[in-house]
């Protein structure tokens, strides 16, 4: 921690957590562009892109802060923040960090060049926030704190807006490509403005038309590291009528030895598992996992390639049904896990497993599906020749609707309407072409229950347990952003 002098104790208090935050984000950051950067060349585009959504302001995405990919900007990004991070570390080159914080106070005049705060900011609208000066000294003034003291923004938010203001201080006096990380660019060049580029709008600008402007400008790394240090996964889920013999379990972040083992467990007491969501938390493959209650019992769990999955589908499928189906790549190749329920009473047809469908062979294959099928589960996956779905058809009548769209407003307002005539049995989302793409797979039934999304772990895991009274979980999305996923 840099020394805090001319502060109240709550402010020292505040400072210490806000510069441990931004510290946390730069890292997070920092770790995020390596990763990037460690990747084969034919894959940075993509992961410099990933998580970009059109107006969100929280992106952790580069793109959205930083312009489109090319080395330079990778580079020039990676060596900015690099050099920042160190920074927090008290380490570096000639300057090795910020030793002070302190709290400014219009006119004060002994020791005024680190005490007092101006009542202007040329370049800029109305009196700093902050500045760094002399290097080595970041001086918030009270406009900073008037923003810590907004009650009528969430703590939580104030706090991160704090740190990130803190990392913009901490940028300044710092180079990349020989050129210094500053507030003010232009010089009339190619017709721009001749200014300091505060604010989301320059910034965005600045990513869009000036992107090498936009990695020596101080905001930009401001809205960047907020983003990626404020990243945290996120779980979505699709609840019906309450089963008969209660409520099942749910655990997340198992690795796969504690998936099994929960498997075996639970299914010793009469559960099912009956949907697995799997995802990358820091480098290691995790898995989050739903139970049912009910007849059947557990089937098989596998996690194998392709055709691996497909043999055992057809040697299993007589006496069990695949309920779930995940699809992931790990390194170079494509994995599928299946999750499986032991048939009961009179052994029915078989269901019907689909692979590597496009979109309008899908929905034939859904449309012609029908009695004795109903579609159950669809996957979206990404291979190099597109997007491609697997379809899992389970025995039984009761095809009912399916929908994918980008707009969460009609999705929402498509389930509502669907209430009391079908079951909302499968939801999927996921970002592809700067927005959120949502899919839904319903079941013909009076039985239906809410859709709650994106909610924290903590979060989700409260209002399943609010909703057990009355509703059961069937089916479970995880979202995590690039910054939880990289080691």
């Amino acid at each position: 921690m840099p020394s805090i002098k001319g502060c109240s104790s709550s402010q020292k208090a505040y400072l210490q957590t806000a510069w441990r935050l931004a510290h946390f984000t730069t890292w997070r950051a920092r770790r995020l562009l390596e990763h990037i950067a460690s990747r084969p060349s034919g894959e940075r585009e993509a992961l410099w892109d990933r998580d970009l959504l059109a107006g969100d302001d929280w992106s952790p995405s580069p793109r959205r802060w930083f312009g489109k990919y090319d080395g330079p900007n990778l580079s020039g990004v990676r060596r900015a923040v690099e050099k920042a991070e160190q920074r927090f570390r008290l380490q570096g080159g000639v300057v090795d960090g910020v030793k002070t914080l302190r709290c400014g106070q219009p006119g004060v005049l002994d020791n005024a060049h680190v005490d007092k705060c101006p009542s202007g900011n040329p370049g800029g609208d109305g009196a700093p926030t902050a500045y760094h000066f002399p290097i080595g000294t970041v001086v918030t003034c009270p406009s900073f704190w008037n923003q810590v003291d907004n009650n009528f923004v969430d703590p939580n938010l104030r706090l991160r807006n704090a740190a990130a203001l803190l990392v913009h201080e901490l940028m300044h006096h710092l180079s990349i490509d020989g050129k210094y990380v500053q507030d003010y660019h232009g010089d009339g060049v190619g017709g721009h403005a001749d200014k300091k580029y505060y604010g989301l709008d320059n910034v965005l600008y600045l990513a869009d038309k000036r992107r090498s402007w936009a990695r020596r400008n101080n905001d930009n790394y401001r809205f960047f590291t907020r983003g990626v240090g404020a990243a945290e996964p996120a779980f979505s889920g699709s609840w019906a009528a309450k089963e008969a013999g209660g409520t099942g379990g749910l655990f997340y972040d198992l690795s796969w030895d504690g998936l099994l083992q929960r498997w075996r467990e639970l299914g010793a007491t009469g559960q099912y598992l009956a949907d697995v969501e799997t995802y990358v938390r820091d480098g290691r493959r995790r898995y989050a996992a739903v139970w049912g209650v009910g007849p059947g019992g557990n089937g098989d769990l596998i996690s194998t390639t392709a055709g691996a999955f497909a043999s055992h589908w057809q040697k299993v499928k007589a006496t069990q049904d695949l309920v779930d189906v995940e699809v992931y790549k790990s390194g170079s190749s494509w994995v599928y896990l299946g999750v499986y329920r032991r048939k009961v009473g009179r052994l029915s047809q078989p269901g019907l497993l689909l692979f590597g469908l496009d979109w309008d062979s899908l929905v034939t294959a859904w449309k012609g599906a029908g009695t004795p099928r109903y579609l159950a589960d669809v996957e979206a996956f990404f291979p190099a020749s597109g997007k491609r779905y697997v379809a899992v058809f389970r025995p039984g009548s009761g095809n009912g609707s399916l929908l994918e769209s980008d707009s969460w407003t009609k999705f929402a307002e498509y389930k509502v309407s669907r209430n009391g005539e079908e079951q909302l049995v499968d939801f999927e989302q996921w970002i592809e072409g700067g927005k959120w793409r949502f899919l839904g797979v319903w079941r013909t039934s009076t039985d239906y229950g809410p859709l709650h999304r994106n909610l924290w772990p903590g979060d989700f895991v409260a209002k399943w347990a609010e909703l057990q009274p009355k509703s059961t979980l069937v089916d479970l999305e995880e979202h995590s952003a690039l910054p939880l996923r990289v080691p």
